[in-house]
């Protein structure tokens, strides 16, 4: 038998992983259905973020003042309210996140909250950054990078009115003075390649943290779409109208279970919880 090198049968390795399929991280596929539905005090009717708190728990906010609200998502009870600043903070804010021990929300003009979190009914100190992206797009959506910055999700720029792009901006702390830089720019048509996909409005962005995957929502097509950090789709899960009527929130729980946050519009708002496989 012919002897193989072991720094070739390396690079033969290397490039069979390099080739092979990504993994998808989505909890959830076409075949399963939400476990926990649960509906939200009044004050969170226009709920339009979320991310994961605890083992089984989230922040959560509306899109008007900078309340962060803990939500257990064993019975779907407030544990924790507080408040930036007093008076509370006002704005446009569309996501939420956490990086070491801050949290962190975003406006849609690219205004950038950072706080500790505090016990129930306080009104926390804060810091705000003007991440200058409020010239360039629309913000919908924050995820923290692997280093010492965030993922800024765009649902259109000023060259973007078509919807017929993904973009997606990064900023960092360290380099705050710094303008943002684009990290992801790419056509809908190239990202599906022939797909389901033919414009986007991205409302909700998170970034798993053992593959790199990102996950987006779009709000209009009532849809979830799983990419690459190269813009590679791998998953597209479309929900009917009624399941998410609105979707605008995600959070990627430890379990690997999805929670989802729609807006209630005339009705309250929801969390929806679809557990893993």
């Amino acid at each position: 038998m012919r002897k193989v090198p072991l720094l070739v049968l390396f690079l033969l390795i290397t490039i069979q992983n390099a080739d092979a399929e990504p993994q998808s991280k989505i909890a959830i596929d076409d075949t399963t259905h939400a476990n926990r539905i649960f509906t939200l005090e009044r004050i969170l009717t226009e709920v339009s973020g979320l991310v994961a708190s605890g083992p089984n728990a989230v922040f959560a906010h509306n899109d008007e003042h900078a309340i962060v609200h803990e939500i257990s998502l064993e019975d779907g009870s407030v544990i924790r309210s507080f408040a930036f600043g007093k008076p509370t903070v006002e704005g446009d804010f569309e996501g939420i996140t956490i990086k070491g021990e801050f949290i962190y929300l975003v406006t849609s003009d690219g205004l950038l909250y950072e706080a500790r979190p505090d016990t129930h009914r306080k009104r926390i100190p804060y810091n705000v950054y003007d991440t200058n992206l409020g010239k360039i797009c629309e913000i919908e959506g924050i995820a923290p990078d692997n280093i010492d910055g965030f993922l800024l999700l765009c649902k259109r720029t000023r060259s973007n009115k078509d919807f017929d792009r993904l973009v997606i901006y990064h900023w960092s702390i360290a380099n705050r003075l710094s303008p943002p830089q684009p990290w992801l720019d790419v056509s809908i048509k190239d990202m599906s390649a022939g797909g389901p996909i033919n414009t986007l409005h991205p409302s909700g962005l998170e970034r798993d943290l053992e593959t790199g995957n990102l996950l987006i929502l779009d709000s209009h097509a009532g849809a979830m779409l799983e990419i690459t950090p190269y813009g590679r789709l791998i998953n597209y899960l479309e929900f009917s109208a009624s399941e998410h009527p609105q979707a605008e929130g995600l959070a990627i729980m430890e379990t690997g279970a999805i929670a989802i946050a729609d807006e209630g519009g005339k009705k309250s708002g929801t969390i929806t919880v679809y557990a893993p496989h």
